[in-house]
Protein backbone atom coordinates (compact mmCIF):
# COMPACT_ATOMS: atom_id res chain seq x y z
CA UNK A 1 0.00 0.00 0.00
CA UNK A 2 1.55 3.46 -0.70
CA UNK A 3 2.30 5.67 1.99
CA UNK A 4 0.44 9.14 2.10
CA UNK A 5 2.31 12.24 2.90
CA UNK A 6 1.63 12.99 5.87
CA UNK A 7 3.28 8.91 7.12
CA UNK A 8 6.23 9.95 4.89
CA UNK A 9 6.84 12.93 7.34
CA UNK A 10 10.68 12.79 8.85
CA UNK A 11 9.51 12.77 12.69
CA UNK A 12 11.78 16.05 13.41
CA UNK A 13 9.61 17.94 10.83
CA UNK A 14 6.51 16.88 12.90
CA UNK A 15 8.22 18.03 16.10
CA UNK A 16 8.63 20.95 14.55
CA UNK A 17 5.08 21.66 13.78
CA UNK A 18 4.08 20.79 17.22
CA UNK A 19 6.36 23.45 18.45
CA UNK A 20 5.29 26.17 16.26
CA UNK A 21 1.37 25.26 16.65
CA UNK A 22 0.94 23.76 19.37
CA UNK A 23 -3.13 24.71 19.51
CA UNK A 24 -3.90 23.66 16.13
CA UNK A 25 -6.24 20.41 16.70
CA UNK A 26 -4.90 18.84 13.30
CA UNK A 27 -1.48 18.13 11.38
CA UNK A 28 -1.22 19.65 7.76
CA UNK A 29 -0.75 16.94 5.40
CA UNK A 30 1.00 18.92 3.03
CA UNK A 31 4.59 16.95 2.73
CA UNK A 32 7.57 19.22 3.47
CA UNK A 33 10.31 19.95 0.94
CA UNK A 34 13.94 18.25 1.99
CA UNK A 35 15.14 22.17 2.51
CA UNK A 36 12.16 22.48 5.11
CA UNK A 37 13.00 19.12 6.83
CA UNK A 38 16.64 20.07 6.96
CA UNK A 39 15.46 23.81 8.64
CA UNK A 40 12.86 22.49 11.40
CA UNK A 41 15.41 20.30 12.67
CA UNK A 42 18.63 21.85 12.40
CA UNK A 43 15.85 25.12 14.72
CA UNK A 44 15.14 21.99 17.43
CA UNK A 45 18.44 20.91 17.89
CA UNK A 46 19.85 24.30 18.47
CA UNK A 47 16.59 25.52 20.62
CA UNK A 48 15.90 22.83 22.84
CA UNK A 49 18.69 23.11 25.39
CA UNK A 50 17.56 26.84 25.05
CA UNK A 51 14.21 26.28 25.70
CA UNK A 52 14.56 23.65 28.47
CA UNK A 53 17.29 26.09 30.45
CA UNK A 54 14.32 28.91 30.07
CA UNK A 55 11.66 26.33 31.18
CA UNK A 56 13.68 25.37 34.66
CA UNK A 57 14.36 29.11 35.18
CA UNK A 58 10.92 29.62 35.40
CA UNK A 59 9.83 26.46 37.45
CA UNK A 60 12.78 27.37 40.02
CA UNK A 61 11.61 31.16 39.29
CA UNK A 62 8.39 30.62 40.83
CA UNK A 63 9.36 28.32 43.25
CA UNK A 64 11.69 30.19 44.74
CA UNK A 65 10.15 33.75 44.87
CA UNK A 66 12.97 36.05 45.25
CA UNK A 67 10.81 38.89 47.03
CA UNK A 68 11.92 39.24 50.44
CA UNK A 69 9.80 38.50 53.21
CA UNK A 70 9.38 39.74 56.76
CA UNK A 71 9.23 37.47 59.73
CA UNK A 72 6.82 37.86 62.39
CA UNK A 73 9.87 39.41 64.94
CA UNK A 74 11.02 41.51 62.54
CA UNK A 75 7.68 42.75 61.99
CA UNK A 76 7.08 43.46 65.75
CA UNK A 77 10.18 45.25 65.65
CA UNK A 78 9.33 47.26 62.69
CA UNK A 79 6.49 48.34 64.36
CA UNK A 80 7.71 48.78 67.89
CA UNK A 81 10.47 51.43 66.35
CA UNK A 82 7.38 53.10 64.98
CA UNK A 83 5.71 54.04 68.48
CA UNK A 84 6.37 57.31 70.09
CA UNK A 85 4.67 58.18 73.41
CA UNK A 86 5.64 61.79 73.00
CA UNK A 87 2.17 62.75 71.71
CA UNK A 88 0.62 61.55 74.92
CA UNK A 89 -0.35 64.23 77.27
CA UNK A 90 -0.47 62.91 80.89
CA UNK A 91 -1.85 64.32 84.49
CA UNK A 92 0.63 65.93 87.19
CA UNK A 93 0.26 65.08 90.99
CA UNK A 94 -1.16 68.52 91.33
CA UNK A 95 -3.85 68.19 88.57
CA UNK A 96 -2.05 70.20 85.66
CA UNK A 97 -1.95 68.71 82.21
CA UNK A 98 1.78 67.89 80.36
CA UNK A 99 3.04 66.46 77.40
CA UNK A 100 4.92 64.25 77.51
CA UNK A 101 6.59 65.80 74.57
CA UNK A 102 8.16 68.23 77.24
CA UNK A 103 10.76 65.32 77.31
CA UNK A 104 11.68 64.77 73.57
CA UNK A 105 15.57 64.67 73.53
CA UNK A 106 15.84 62.99 77.20
CA UNK A 107 15.86 59.44 77.89
CA UNK A 108 13.51 58.26 80.34
CA UNK A 109 12.96 55.46 83.16
CA UNK A 110 8.99 55.23 83.38
CA UNK A 111 7.93 53.13 86.77
CA UNK A 112 4.28 52.40 88.11
CA UNK A 113 4.43 52.93 91.34
CA UNK A 114 3.21 52.53 95.15
CA UNK A 115 3.44 53.71 98.64
CA UNK A 116 2.70 49.80 100.47
CA UNK A 117 4.23 47.59 98.46
CA UNK A 118 7.48 45.14 98.92
CA UNK A 119 9.20 46.94 96.67
CA UNK A 120 8.38 50.72 97.76
CA UNK A 121 12.27 51.24 99.08
CA UNK A 122 13.14 51.43 95.15
CA UNK A 123 11.99 54.91 95.18
CA UNK A 124 15.18 55.56 97.20
CA UNK A 125 17.14 53.59 93.74
CA UNK A 126 15.17 56.10 91.72
CA UNK A 127 16.20 59.14 92.85
CA UNK A 128 19.44 58.14 93.21
CA UNK A 129 18.96 57.34 89.26
CA UNK A 130 17.45 60.26 88.25
CA UNK A 131 19.96 62.35 90.25
CA UNK A 132 23.00 60.74 88.72
CA UNK A 133 22.01 61.15 85.16
CA UNK A 134 19.98 64.31 85.22
CA UNK A 135 22.20 66.43 83.95
CA UNK A 136 22.96 63.68 80.74
CA UNK A 137 19.35 64.21 79.63
CA UNK A 138 17.98 61.73 81.65
CA UNK A 139 14.78 61.55 83.93
CA UNK A 140 12.48 59.28 85.80
CA UNK A 141 8.68 59.67 85.86
CA UNK A 142 7.03 58.06 88.35
CA UNK A 143 3.28 56.93 87.49
CA UNK A 144 1.31 55.81 90.73
CA UNK A 145 -1.08 53.25 90.42
CA UNK A 146 -3.72 50.97 92.57
CA UNK A 147 -3.85 47.64 90.22
CA UNK A 148 -1.59 45.29 92.09
CA UNK A 149 -2.85 44.34 95.54
CA UNK A 150 -4.30 47.92 96.13
CA UNK A 151 -0.69 48.79 97.35
CA UNK A 152 -1.23 52.38 96.31
CA UNK A 153 -5.06 53.67 97.84
CA UNK A 154 -4.42 57.28 98.88
CA UNK A 155 -4.58 60.46 97.40
CA UNK A 156 -2.01 62.53 94.92
CA UNK A 157 -1.72 64.82 98.06
CA UNK A 158 -0.79 61.84 100.00
CA UNK A 159 1.77 60.42 97.83
CA UNK A 160 3.19 63.56 96.59
CA UNK A 161 4.07 63.88 100.80
CA UNK A 162 5.09 60.23 101.24
CA UNK A 163 7.76 60.06 98.28
CA UNK A 164 8.95 63.53 99.55
CA UNK A 165 9.26 62.68 102.99
CA UNK A 166 10.58 59.31 103.12
CA UNK A 167 12.61 59.51 99.93
CA UNK A 168 13.17 63.11 99.16
CA UNK A 169 11.47 62.34 95.77
CA UNK A 170 12.07 64.74 93.13
CA UNK A 171 11.93 63.42 90.10
CA UNK A 172 8.12 64.16 88.38
CA UNK A 173 5.57 62.22 89.81
CA UNK A 174 2.47 62.03 88.37
CA UNK A 175 -1.56 60.96 88.70
CA UNK A 176 -2.66 58.05 89.95
CA UNK A 177 -3.51 55.68 86.96
CA UNK A 178 -4.43 52.53 85.72
CA UNK A 179 -1.56 50.02 83.76
CA UNK A 180 -3.60 47.15 83.16
CA UNK A 181 -6.91 46.21 81.75
CA UNK A 182 -9.12 47.80 79.37
CA UNK A 183 -8.98 51.36 81.11
CA UNK A 184 -5.43 51.23 81.36
CA UNK A 185 -4.03 55.13 80.63
CA UNK A 186 -3.22 55.39 76.69
CA UNK A 187 0.28 55.54 78.32
CA UNK A 188 0.24 52.07 79.54
CA UNK A 189 -1.73 50.82 76.38
CA UNK A 190 1.40 52.01 73.72
CA UNK A 191 4.33 50.25 76.53
CA UNK A 192 2.18 47.85 77.11
CA UNK A 193 1.90 46.92 73.19
CA UNK A 194 5.27 47.53 72.65
CA UNK A 195 7.44 45.65 75.39
CA UNK A 196 4.98 43.69 77.79
CA UNK A 197 2.26 44.29 80.21
CA UNK A 198 3.19 45.20 83.71
CA UNK A 199 2.65 41.97 86.35
CA UNK A 200 3.43 44.13 89.54
CA UNK A 201 4.45 47.74 90.78
CA UNK A 202 8.09 48.75 90.02
CA UNK A 203 8.12 47.90 86.63
CA UNK A 204 10.41 49.65 84.54
CA UNK A 205 9.94 50.90 80.91
CA UNK A 206 13.47 52.72 79.49
CA UNK A 207 12.52 55.14 76.70
CA UNK A 208 14.62 56.22 74.12
CA UNK A 209 15.20 60.40 73.23
CA UNK A 210 12.51 59.89 70.61
CA UNK A 211 9.90 58.56 72.96
CA UNK A 212 10.37 54.94 71.82
CA UNK A 213 10.17 52.27 74.45
CA UNK A 214 13.44 50.14 74.18
CA UNK A 215 13.46 47.85 77.13
CA UNK A 216 11.49 47.03 80.17
CA UNK A 217 12.32 45.41 83.72
CA UNK A 218 10.25 43.47 86.04
CA UNK A 219 9.71 44.72 89.57
CA UNK A 220 12.65 42.81 90.62
CA UNK A 221 15.46 43.79 88.71
CA UNK A 222 16.83 46.77 91.13
CA UNK A 223 17.00 50.21 89.69
CA UNK A 224 20.63 50.23 90.25
CA UNK A 225 21.16 47.13 88.77
CA UNK A 226 24.08 46.69 86.30
CA UNK A 227 21.67 45.66 83.14
CA UNK A 228 19.80 49.06 83.68
CA UNK A 229 22.57 51.37 84.52
CA UNK A 230 24.07 49.82 80.98
CA UNK A 231 20.99 50.42 79.15
CA UNK A 232 20.78 53.96 80.15
CA UNK A 233 24.20 54.82 78.93
CA UNK A 234 23.81 53.06 75.78
CA UNK A 235 20.19 55.30 75.17
CA UNK A 236 22.36 58.68 76.13
CA UNK A 237 25.07 57.99 74.14
CA UNK A 238 22.96 57.30 71.02
CA UNK A 239 22.57 60.48 68.39
CA UNK A 240 19.30 62.42 68.72
CA UNK A 241 16.66 61.06 66.20
CA UNK A 242 13.09 62.24 65.80
CA UNK A 243 10.39 59.81 66.49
Amino acid sequence: MRQSSAQKMDPLAWKAIYLNAPCVPHLPKAPMSPIAKKVAGSFLLRTRPVLLTLGMAFVLGCKNDPTPSISSSESDAMNTAKVTIHPLVVKRLDGSETPLSAWSGKVLLIVNTASECGYTPQYQGLQALHAKYEARGFAVLGFPSNDFGGQEPGTSEEIRKFCTSKFGVSFPMFDKVRTVGTERAPLYARLSDALGTPKWNFHKYLIDKAGRPLAAWPSSVKPDSSEIESAIKLALSAPDSKG
